[in-house]
């Protein structure tokens, strides 16, 4: 009489092991986000993580700075900058109830599509000149020029003194206005919440997160291109040649169906035990 053949048991991988000295990194780091004390991360938490974690790219600031530099030189001048400003006043002036702070939300929406696509989307299509300059001036008036000059001055190492910003002073400027999306939000918060409880990010929840994605808190604002297949299993040590994948791509900038592959493939990460 033959043995009926049992079912193969599931096993769970853990996918790599963080030392004390990284755990206590992102403890600290959940601890500093958890300003009410409630032991979990909500979505305007992790919105102020992945801003943290931003780190643009020298394409992104390549972009950035070609779009804005007007003169076509080797720095944005102030001018330069209170134009591009200008230009997206221009487009949204006309929609009631528009303050400083909601142009200037517009403006910080326009400098990321400048980062990742190398061109304006919403900025009206005004050529610059001194005159068409002065007239920007008048209409947007003192207190809004002295409000972008001193934003502007605030991404110059040196404070701006020379009311220029060279090519490597875009990294500042871009992290500033630096604004994840609520899918992008909803995403990283799917991917921590191993659980599927969605109440909240649990320090464990954070920190196994963290895990699978070696301890390198960039990896939540990077989007990488899939340019190939890679394992969530490879070694921590590797470095991921530009374009290509991370593990965090695999699960976050992924569709849901890549969730459940990730899901399979890894299993449960082991609980991570937090001191």
């Amino acid at each position: 009489m033959s043995r009926k053949a049992q079912p193969r048991r599931k096993r769970s991988v853990n996918v790599c092991t963080l030392d004390n000295a990284t755990i206590s990194r992102l403890t600290t780091e959940f601890t500093t986000l958890d300003t009410e004390g409630t032991g979990a991360l909500l979505p305007a938490q992790i919105e102020v993580l992945i801003k943290q974690s931003y780190a643009p790219t020298p394409e992104e600031l390549a972009n950035v700075f070609n779009c804005l530099n007007i003169n076509d030189d080797d720095v944005v001048e102030f001018d330069e900058f209170l134009f591009g400003f200008y230009r997206i006043y221009k487009a949204f002036c006309e929609t009631p109830g528009q303050e400083f702070e909601d142009i200037y939300n517009e403006y910080a929406a326009e400098l990321n599509f400048m980062a990742k696509q190398g061109s304006t989307q919403r900025s009206e299509d005004i050529a610059f000149s001194p005159e068409v300059f002065a007239a920007a001036m008048e209409e947007l008036g003192e207190e809004s020029v002295a409000e972008l000059r001193r934003r502007f001055c605030s991404f110059s190492p040196d404070g701006g003194i020379d009311d220029k910003l060279a090519r490597d002073d875009m990294a500042k400027l871009l992290k500033a206005v630096f604004t994840p999306s609520e899918e992008k939000i909803g995403k990283v918060m799917m991917f921590f919440d191993m659980s599927g409880e969605g109440e909240g990010i649990t320090l464990m929840n954070f920190v196994n997160g963290m895990t699978l994605l070696y301890g390198d808190l960039g990896h939540l604002a990077a989007s990488p291109k899939k340019m190939g297949p890679i394992s969530p299993l490879s070694s921590p040590s590797g470095e991921y040649a530009p374009g290509s994948a991370s593990p965090f791509s695999l699960v976050v900038d992924g569709k849901e169906e890549e969730l459940d592959e990730m899901e399979s493939a890894v299993g449960s990460p082991e609980p991570v035990e937090v001191l």
